[in-house]
């Protein structure tokens, strides 16, 4: 994965990489040069998941659960 990043960041400026990552795993979006996998973005798979549960709620109660994605 880093060989990959390094050589598409290298010879396609402005390309967009995007790793999904559903644990801690540290660095994934660090260069590769720091020790990192050298993505350009990593998706937050929880923000995923609490905003489709909220959005699953009828509007009407929402309200209610605003804190569901709105923490930090």
């Amino acid at each position: 994965l880093q060989k990959m990043n390094k050589e598409l960041y290298g010879h396609h400026p402005g390309v967009m990489t995007i790793a999904e990552e559903s644990t801690s795993w540290p660095k994934v979006s660090q260069p590769v040069h720091e020790g990192g996998l050298g993505f350009g973005f990593k998706w937050n798979m929880g923000f995923m998941h609490d905003t489709l549960e909220y959005f699953s709620k009828e509007p009407i109660y929402r309200k209610h659960h605003h804190n569901d994605i709105t923490f930090g």
